[in-house]
């Protein structure tokens, strides 16, 4: 065989054995998370860079009281790397953390702000989740596409109007 063949199988082996942990790491990521959910509202957030590294920190908190119940860290340089809990955050408040109380010097940098990413996302969540209050139609001010009203009946969401049928159609002369 060729040299410049057996370089390019070899190669080619590598990338496919690349693609098919990849995979697998993936799938093992979303069986956690799909498992962290069944605790509660859960929330993930990502720090660092793609040169520097990433970390991935998975936040799960209890929707009444807004206590973290669960917390975790994804960090390494390998596709085996997996969660880690992160038994510090446990039982704060949700606040706590997104204020950075809890997130002392013994957190990297980029899990700081990984924890800091999923506190806030769920935060927001929380926000959404408030009902609004009801206007004098009845309903309240959340629609399903993300609040806006839609456009009363017989009005265009268009800024120019559309000509109606009438007014395309030939006049006929007498």
């Amino acid at each position: 065989m060729n040299l410049y063949v057996t370089v390019l199988v070899c190669l080619l082996a590598g990338w496919m054995f690349q693609i098919g942990f990849a995979i697998l790491q993936v799938q093992r990521y979303y069986k956690r998370i799909n498992q962290l959910r069944l605790l509660g509202r859960c929330a993930t957030g990502m720090g660092g860079s793609r040169y520097k590294g990433r970390v991935y920190a998975a936040l799960v908190v209890n929707p009444t009281t807004r206590e973290v119940i669960a917390a975790e860290k994804l960090a390494g340089v390998s596709v085996f790397a997996g969660f880690r809990p992160v038994p510090t955050l446990v039982g704060a408040s949700l606040d706590s953390v997104l204020k950075d109380d809890l997130l002392t010097h013994e957190f990297s940098a980029k899990l700081r702000t990984a924890f800091r990413a999923a506190a806030q996302t769920l935060h927001d969540s929380f926000l959404k989740a408030t009902p609004a209050p009801a206007t004098e139609e009845g309903r309240g001010a959340a629609t399903r596409n993300g609040g806006a009203r839609a456009p009363a009946a017989g009005s265009s969401r268009h800024a120019t109007a559309r000509p109606t049928k009438a007014a395309i159609q030939p006049r006929s002369t007498l």
